[in-house]
């Protein structure tokens, strides 16, 4: 039978769950290649969706699904033109091997995912309920990511007993799973104080993901700090402004300064020098154009205002049985973006 599979679901965590099944050994050899395993290869932003769907999933998952469902393509793409956007899409929908350039661009930047995988204890105990296990969420990956965007519960990320990460390997593993070293079930929960700009910035990657955050598309976006360059400083009214949005931005993220809030981030860098480079945000890592957006943004509510209108939809099901379930929040619930 084959399993069905929350949307937003990594598909490591997809890969996984068919396995558990045995419908999928990732170990043979017409799946791993040269790798230890099938889940040995990155799967983060697209990449062999069609190889995927025609050779592990036999057309029960399509490429479309693949892309748009289980990966960050939608993420990074809503921050292209719509053109390019597209482009790119296609060209992951109809590659069956060879590098991405796009992919290695994105990858330079900084972390796709975390290091380790992080998990949201409500959305096990919701998984468990409708598909038997619990699944890896994409939204959960992201490095800035230290709570659920749907639940607003901390990640969990360690076993609590022998403080073993939870990480990626070359076996099927499922948010659920017993811890690898040990085999407790109990996992840590570190509470955290998360700065001013990490809900609004959390909520608008995770509108970006559903490809509902059309002010982030390169072709609309016009903020003077993404917009920073040395013409735009050589003017005083310009440089002031772009200046102010720096300290702001720096500001909702408790950061001393760029390098610092690079860390938080998840970034690889963000500028190679001051405003006055010659390198500009637009430029940069997509977690950093974001929180540039959001320190443009109006003045946002608190926290609690804009989790008490949190919902979740009943589920859609897809094609061929699949049911992608749409998990979250609709555009009206984020009225302060």
């Amino acid at each position: 039978m084959i399993p069905l599979t929350p949307k937003y679901a990594t598909m490591h965590s997809v890969i996984s769950a068919w396995a558990r099944c045995g419908l999928v050994d990732v170990k043979a050899s017409e799946h791993r290649g040269n790798r230890a395993s099938l889940l040995a290869f990155d799967h983060t932003l697209g990449g062999y969706a069609l190889r995927l769907s025609e050779r592990v999933f036999h057309g029960a998952i399509s490429p479309p699904e693949i892309v748009d469902f289980h990966s960050h393509v939608p993420l990074h793409a809503s921050f292209m033109t719509a053109l390019q956007g597209f482009a790119w899409r296609e060209q992951l929908l109809s590659r069956t091997q060879g590098r991405d350039p796009i992919a290695m661009g994105i990858r330079r930047h900084g972390l796709v995912e975390a290091e380790t995988l992080r998990k949201c204890p409500t959305c096990v105990k919701e998984d468990q309920a409708k598909y038997g296990c619990a699944h890896w969420r994409i939204f959960h990956q992201w490095p800035v990511a230290r709570h659920c965007v749907v639940h607003g519960d901390t990640l969990t990320s360690r076993c609590a007993d022998c403080q073993a990460p939870c990480v990626r390997r070359n076996e099927p593993s499922l948010a659920d799973d017993p811890c690898a070293v040990c085999g407790s079930t109990r996992l840590e929960i570190e509470h955290q104080d998360v700065p001013t700009g990490y809900w609004p910035l959390l909520q608008l990657l995770y509108r970006a993901l559903q490809a509902d955050a059309p002010e982030v598309s390169a072709l609309v976006r016009a903020h003077p700090l993404l917009a920073c360059r040395p013409a735009a400083c050589s003017t005083a009214s310009s440089s002031t402004r772009a200046r102010v949005s720096l300290q702001k931005m720096l500001s909702d993220w408790n950061a001393a300064s760029v390098d610092h809030l690079s860390c938080r981030l998840g970034a690889a860098r963000v500028w190679t020098g001051d405003l006055g480079h010659r390198r500009s945000t637009d430029q940069c890592p997509l977690y950093v154009q974001a929180a540039a957006l959001v320190a443009e943004a109006e003045p946002q509510p608190s926290c609690s205002e804009s989790r008490r209108s949190w919902r979740i939809p009943p589920p859609a099901v897809g094609k061929g049985g699949y049911a992608a379930t749409d998990e979250g929040v609709g555009p009206a619930d984020f009225a302060f973006l």
